[in-house]
C-alpha cells in the first residue's frame, strides 16, 4: 500500500457529530451514502469505526468494495465506476451493487443466472460516463437477474458553474422520471 505524501487526520467523534447534524436537515426517509473511495481519500482510518452507522456506502472500484467486505462491513456497497467485465464474479461473490453505464458490462452480467443489483448511471453533461440513451433502460426490463435499485449522476462543476449544474439537475430529473416509468420501485435516487 503506497502512502500519499499528504496527511489528513480525521476525528471520528467529530465526523459522527457532523453526520448527526446533517440528519437534522433531511427527511428521515433519506439515506446518507458516504463515498469512501481511495481508502477514505487517503485517510487510512479504520473505516469500520464509522461505516456501520450507514446502510449503504459508495466506493469507486470493486477492489475497494472487497476490502470493506473483508473488514466486516455488512451493509450495501455501491461501486460507482463501471467495473471491468472480468470483475463480474467478484461483484456477485462480495454482494456488491454496480453502477451500470455500459452495455458491455450488462451483456456480461446477463450470461449468469445469479441476480445482480445495479444503479443506473446517467450522463447529465459530464460526458465521461453514464448512459445517454434510455433504450438501455428499457432493455434491462428483459433480464430478470438484473435488479435495478437506483439511479445517479455526477455533478461535474457544482463548485464553480451554477448554471451548468442546474442544467445537469434538470436533465437528471428528466432521466429519473423516464426511468421510474420503467422501474417504479427504485429505492435510491
Amino acid at each position: 500500500e503506497v502512502m500519499r505524501p499528504t496527511v489528513m487526520e480525521v476525528n471520528v467523534d467529530d465526523f459522527k457529530f457532523n453526520i448527526n447534524n446533517i440528519k437534522k436537515f433531511i427527511n428521515k426517509d433519506v439515506l446518507l451514502m458516504p463515498v469512501v473511495k481511495a481508502n477514505g481519500y487517503g485517510t487510512y482510518i479504520n473505516l469500520s469505526t464509522i461505516l456501520d452507522d450507514f446502510k449503504i456506502v459508495c466506493v469507486a472500484l470493486v477492489d475497494e468494495g472487497i476490502i470493506l467486505r473483508e473488514n466486516g462491513y455488512k451493509g450495501d456497497i455501491l461501486v460507482i465506476n463501471q467495473p471491468d467485465i472480468n470483475e463480474v464474479n467478484e461483484v456477485f461473490k462480495y454482494n456488491l451493487i454496480v453502477g451500470l453505464s455500459d452495455e458491455e458490462f450488462l451483456n456480461e452480467m446477463v450470461k449468469f443466472d445469479d441476480k445482480f443489483r445495479v444503479h443506473i448511471e446517467v450522463d447529465t453533461g459530464m460526458g465521461r460516463t453514464g448512459i445517454r440513451d434510455l433504450n438501455l433502460v428499457n432493455e434491462l426490463k428483459r433480464y430478470p437477474n438484473i435488479i435495478v435499485e437506483g439511479v445517479y449522476s455526477h455533478l461535474s462543476s457544482a463548485d464553480d458553474d451554477l448554471e451548468f449544474t442546474n442544467n445537469q439537475i434538470n436533465k437528471f430529473n428528466e432521466y429519473v422520471t423516464n426511468i421510474k416509468e420503467v422501474f417504479p420501485d427504485i429505492k435510491y435516487i
